[in-house]
């Protein structure tokens, strides 16, 4: 799918703006000129939810009861509109018609971002960490939403158990045996989706010729070692399961999440994104939208150059940035 067209209305500084795309399009101006909104808008369009804030109040201008997006795309089978509105709840229209089933929508209209605002494998918080690969676990397999919900209901009825002045020894145990049930889909498909990653790794590295610079990803959870609910008891919490799972870099057979340069950091999120962008498009048999705000920040030439090979092809690539410094033959728009 390729989005041609985009308009916001009330969306952060944007009151009422309209831009149009092309395959491959680099969006330049200086900080606070609206760039990097333009990008969110499209993720927020096609996700359903910002990569920097929580709720889509928080990025209606200041001052307004709603805001609206509204993009023209086109693809292989068909083309027309989108209509994400928001004033005291969402509304989500695909030519005219408003969408219902969420899960569809998203496996339809895949998009990627990197963004220094983004949320990515190297957040601070291991819960966004897991929730990055668990993004990637549902495209691989729509049950994993569900199961996440579930076990997440598991884990607060059992923490509900486990504070009581008595809790019910019996009624733990049931909530334990559908708990390692359910956390062993998970963990497996965590795992799955980190081999995956790391296998698409390794040649990517050595395409850029940074054999000596290789980082893998280094999935640790605990669902293996069963000890671990004996001693839940006496700290009244749940101890055990994957929402304890931890994501790490690792280098030189050693965990290590400290890099030596923002570009040697930067390289390892937009690799691991990469993998991920590749693998979604080879199981959904499509095309994906990726954006990269703030592209070129930390990258030389030839490795920004590379970057964008693996992210443009035939698909869709909208990029920011101060200046276009070596895109010359893309689509630039100047804010």
């Amino acid at each position: 799918m390729l989005i041609e067209s985009i308009r916001l209305q009330n969306f952060r500084c944007h009151a009422d703006s309209k831009f149009t795309f092309d395959k491959a399009t680099f969006i330049e101006g200086e900080n606070g000129s609206g760039k990097t909104s333009i990008v969110e808008a499209v993720y927020l369009l096609l996700n359903l939810k910002s990569f920097k804030e929580p709720s889509p109040k928080s990025v209606t201008s200041f001052g307004k009861e709603f805001l609206r997006i509204e993009a023209g795309y086109s693809s292989a089978e068909e083309s027309g509109s989108m209509i994400y509105f928001f004033d005291e709840a969402r509304t989500l229209k695909k030519n005219g018609v408003c969408v219902l089933d969420i899960p569809d929508y998203l496996t339809s209209n895949p998009v990627f971002c990197y963004s220094p605002d983004t949320s990515t494998i190297l957040a601070k918080d291991q819960k966004v960490r897991r929730n990055y690969i668990d993004r990637l676990c549902f495209y691989r397999e729509r049950a994993h939403i569900f199961d996440l919900r579930y076990m997440n209901r598991l884990v607060a009825q059992k923490t509900a158990e486990l504070q009581k002045q008595r809790p019910d020894k019996n009624y733990i145990e049931t909530v334990n045996e559908k708990l390692i049930e359910v956390c062993d889909k998970i963990s497996l498909r965590r795992k799955a989706a980190a081999d995956m990653i790391n296998a698409r790794l390794r040649n990517m590295y050595a395409d850029f010729g940074g054999g000596d610079e290789f980082f893998s990803l280094d999935y640790v959870t605990n669902v293996k070692d069963r000890e671990i609910i004996g001693k839940e008891a006496a700290s009244g919490k749940c101890l055990y399961g994957v929402h304890r799972d931890r994501f790490y870099s690792r280098n030189t057979g050693r965990i290590y999440d400290k890099f030596s340069s923002y570009g040697q950091k930067k390289t390892f999120e937009l690799l691991v994104l990469a993998a991920i962008l590749l693998d979604v498009e080879e199981m959904l048999k499509t095309d994906i939208i990726t954006l990269l705000d703030d592209f070129e920040a930390g990258l030389d030439e030839k490795r920004s150059a590379a970057f964008f090979a693996i992210f443009s092809g035939e698909r869709q690539v909208i990029m920011t940035g101060v200046k276009n410094r070596i895109f010359d033959d893309i689509r630039t728009i100047r804010l």
